[in-house]
């Protein structure tokens, strides 16, 4: 399941593995945030495997535990921005222009 916003393709298996991402970059395991927020290591695996997103309040609140912004759960490599149809051309003639 993706959802479109503002022209980024953005899945629930996409934001998962960005949290994933921020979770290595802080050298925290997910069953460690998983407790300290008063969660199972259930709830917190399935989410984190891509099984059932995660909504708003979860993803805030893991952000706040990784002192990161919410945000930084959407930059990831991963998420793509949609292009409209016609955007080669102009930088193929910015390429041959220069």
């Amino acid at each position: 399941m993706s959802a479109s916003n503002d022209g980024l393709n953005v899945s629930r298996e996409s934001i998962a593995a960005e949290v994933r991402a921020q979770l290595a970059r802080r050298r925290r395991s997910a069953r460690s945030v998983a407790l300290e927020l008063g969660w199972t290591q259930t709830y917190m695996s399935r989410r984190i495997n891509g099984r059932i997103p995660f909504n708003v309040d979860d993803l805030a609140a893991i952000a706040e535990a990784l002192d990161v912004p919410v945000i930084s759960f959407f930059q990831g490599p991963r998420l793509t921005r949609v292009r409209t149809p016609g955007w080669w051309s102009s930088r193929r003639l910015a390429a041959v222009a220069a």
